[in-house]
């Protein structure tokens, strides 16, 4: 095990934490380096831990901070980079959650994932932390094609042409600026694939508009997963990282943890007292 100690002392708020009141559990965990992006080198200071104490294994508890704010039938979650997140990691916030496809990382000032609109709740603000959650109960919808119209269309239509090469198909539930419709017949054309619409609740749309396409399921699912600690010690992620589970330490300073901390992992770890500056 690689760990980078920090000489602390006494009661200084400066620090993460006061390291005088710090206690951790006996033994060590073998870190799960699949819970972390590919080519992680090191596992933070302050990062939130959950363990196995069957198998002595830790995996790290995931939150992501909003970049920006959310509206109601937002579609892109855009948020803080460091958060770790992996497709198919599940996140969520108030007993919503979804599952996280491909993340787009090429912004300077954020990373964003997808969603169905409406998926996480509702309206969110910038600095809401979502939290990773079980994939307990329902299935959960995931964007998974993307399908771009061919023409516009108006109120009075009855079908919608989209470009080739979308591969939807009869039984996909399309998406636009929060209206839903579960596809029928999906005809193959030469230029374009259309589909019917017996009642066109989705309006008047441009060309080249980009309607979302998903599996069926529910927009709710599971519970937060909530930490045994925190990572006490920089740990560097080798073949077999090892790390220790801090469950106890007063004056630990949120503003300097790695991760945002909720109110659900704040009520989790009892004997850790979370400042808020």
């Amino acid at each position: 095990m690689q760990q980078k100690i920090t000489e602390q002392s006494g009661n200084s708020y400066s620090h993460m934490w006061d390291v005088a009141t710090m206690k951790q559990f006996d033994g060590g965990f073998l870190l799960n380096k699949a819970c972390l992006p590919t080519g992680t080198e090191k596992l933070p200071k302050g990062a939130l831990l959950k363990a196995n104490f069957t198998t002595r294994t830790a995996v790290m508890v995931k939150t992501a901070v909003l970049q920006a704010n959310l509206a109601a039938d937002g579609t892109t979650v855009k948020i803080l980079k460091g958060h770790n997140l992996l497709a198919t990691d599940i996140i969520g916030i108030n007993g919503n959650s979804v599952v996280v496809g491909t993340i787009t990382t090429s912004n300077a000032d954020y990373d964003s994932f997808d969603i169905s609109a409406g998926a996480l709740g509702g309206a969110l603000t910038k600095g809401d932390i979502l939290q990773q959650y079980t994939d307990d109960g329902a299935t959960i919808p995931e964007v998974k094609k993307l399908a771009v119209l061919y023409e516009a269309i108006t109120d009075a239509s009855e079908a919608i042409k989209i470009n080739k090469g979308s591969g939807i198909a009869e039984g996909d539930t399309i998406e636009y600026g929060g209206t839903t419709l579960v596809l029928g017949e999906v005809t193959e054309g030469d230029d374009y694939d259309s589909f019917v619409i017996t009642a066109n609740k989705f309006g008047a749309i441009s060309a080249g508009a980009v309607m979302q396409v998903y599996t069926e399921g529910s927009t709710n699912a599971g519970v937060p997963v909530n930490p045994d600690g925190l990572n006490p010690f920089e740990v560097l992620i080798d073949d077999e990282p090892t790390c220790s589970i801090m469950f106890r330490a007063d004056g630990v300073v949120t503003s300097l943890l790695p991760q945002g901390v909720t109110a659900e992992i704040k009520a989790s770890l009892p004997n850790i007292q979370f400042l808020n500056e």
